[in-house]
């Protein structure tokens, strides 16, 4: 072997060896990242400045015109529940492109730091991965299967209300699922509540979820005032804040919890486990 051939010879050795290095250093890497929950580019949180939205993708998000600077608007709460209530307004985009079917899950829990207690407004399934919004109104009429309410008394929405002061969250869950869950019946039903949802949703493959959180802010100062039926909301003994008697809301008539502060620890005992 010449001088040359054994130049060559060692530059093809460094080559070599210096691939073989590269590929260790970058699977420790990629091993130290999973280790230590470090997101890559498509498992980002995605997050604008007007409301709380999160997806495993930064293209997959939802979005609510209801809601203003992360707050539902007064004009979308305690809606009227004759002939079911007027559901919330929804649109997305970033349906990842190997999604056979969409639902959606809204949820909110009435007591504080208690996630063992959940209440459902709206089960939806079997949407088709085209849809790309539900206007004001729709959630009952589209395309797809709605479940039980949050009372389950009818497959419908059920408007968020806290009749306590402060501030209530609620979470819109748009799931993207390799199918509709084959558990879930084709057709609207009370029988398909919170549990039996999430459930089902174990069953199929979930490719991505886009999340809208946002406040029911109440401060409690409407109370004794007429409500937009006419009906007096004040008067209850100990100056607690009684429900309205009629119209709006999910209940027809809104429970109140002792002193009214039903999202409250405190008081947490005192309140029924369907106050919203």
């Amino acid at each position: 072997m010449n001088s040359k051939q054994y130049i060559i010879l060692i530059l093809a050795l460094l080559i070599l060896w210096g691939g073989v290095y590269y590929f260790l250093f970058q699977s420790d890497m990629m091993q130290e990242r999973e280790d230590v929950g470090v997101p890559d580019e498509w498992t980002l949180r995605s997050t604008d400045d007007t409301n709380r939205t999160s997806s495993k993708s930064a293209w997959f998000t939802l979005e609510s015109d209801a809601v203003e600077n992360g707050e539902l608007l007064d004009t979308y709460k305690c809606e009227n529940k004759t002939g079911g209530e007027n559901s919330i307004p929804l649109n997305w985009s970033g349906v990842p492109s190997d999604a056979g079917s969409l639902a959606i899950v809204m949820h909110h829990y009435p007591r504080a730091n208690d996630t063992t207690n959940v209440n459902s407004y709206l089960l939806l399934w079997d949407i088709d991965p085209s849809v790309t919004e539900i206007l004001y109104g729709e959630a009952k009429d589209g395309d797809w299967y709605i479940g039980s309410d949050k009372d389950g008394t009818a497959p419908s929405y059920t408007s968020p209300c806290s009749q306590s002061a402060g501030s209530h969250e609620y979470t819109i869950t748009l799931y993207a699922l390799s199918e509709a869950p084959p558990s879930l019946p084709r057709r609207s039903t009370v029988d398909v509540d919170y549990d039996t949802m999430m459930s089902a949703l174990k069953t199929v493959d979930i490719i991505d979820t886009a999340e809208l959180i946002f406040l029911d802010v109440n401060s409690n100062s409407d109370f004794g005032a007429p409500s937009a039926n006419g009906t007096p909301q004040g008067g209850a003994p100990n100056g607690a804040p009684e429900p309205p008697t009629g119209g709006g809301g999910s209940d027809g008539e809104r429970k109140y919890c002792g002193d009214g502060m039903c999202d409250n620890t405190e008081s947490a005992s005192m309140c029924p486990t369907d106050c919203n």
